[in-house]
């Protein structure tokens, strides 16, 4: 399910009038946003509704290798409601909620690839967090993110790169933890997984917005 439908009005004001926007090609989309081509060949832009993920991915307070490089942020560009393109029953009574719609720019990355040391690391990640995963925003979340670094750092893994990995998951342990209820949730998965072209791992965009997650998940479950 697509929570930012790119086909609706508001992008498409803002692809033909925002100037970092205006004929760039779109490479992709997820639940969250859409992907279009950068100002330089080795950045995109993001065009996101998901704020705890933009809010992560700009703060340079987080600063690790396996974190995305941001280029430029414009921002906030509009705002969106939530319920646009939703079909809901009469019988459900949603609030109208309107969230920020966010642009920022950040380096180009690519898919892992298969049978690779990254892949089976990405998959050996995803095995592990699953263990520990209970999708809430609540404190068992953050107990969940803590007791999962706490088993990665008691591991002995040979690779290269693993510390710094578990480096990483402590700073957004850290993010989480300073988090308001109802604000974001930790978003491990294969997909949210990249690499740049010297082959360090990037987690792309483990951090979601667990309001927005929410309100569409309650309200197709009612449908």
């Amino acid at each position: 399910m697509k929570f930012f439908p790119l086909n609706n009005s508001i992008v498409q004001k803002l692809r033909h009038n925002h100037p970092a926007l205006i004929g760039r090609r779109l490479h992709g989309s997820g639940k969250f946003s859409g992907i279009f081509e950068g100002s330089t060949e080795n950045s995109v832009l993001k065009l996101s509704i998901d704020k705890a993920s933009y809010i992560f991915n700009t703060n340079n307070h987080y600063k690790n290798k396996h974190f995305i490089k941001l280029v430029k942020d414009y921002g906030q560009v509009g705002i969106y409601s939530l319920h646009h393109n939703m079909k809901q029953p009469k019988s459900t009574h949603t609030n109208l909620i309107q969230v920020p719609i966010y642009l920022y720019e950040v380096e180009k990355l690519n898919k892992i690839t298969s049978n690779t040391k990254n892949h089976e690391l990405a998959r050996y990640l995803v095995k592990n967090w699953q263990k520990y995963n209970a999708l809430s925003c609540s404190d068992d979340l953050k107990n969940s993110v803590n007791n999962f670094v706490s088993h990665l750092r008691s591991q002995s893994i040979a690779t290269k790169n693993f510390q710094s990995i578990i480096d990483a998951l402590d700073q957004l342990k850290t993010f989480m933890n300073h988090c308001n209820n109802e604000s974001a949730f930790f978003d491990l998965h294969s997909t949210n997984m990249m690499q740049r072209e010297d082959g360090t791992l990037v987690f792309s965009d483990p951090i979601a917005d667990f309001q927005i997650y929410s309100y569409y998940y309650r309200t197709y479950k009612t449908q």
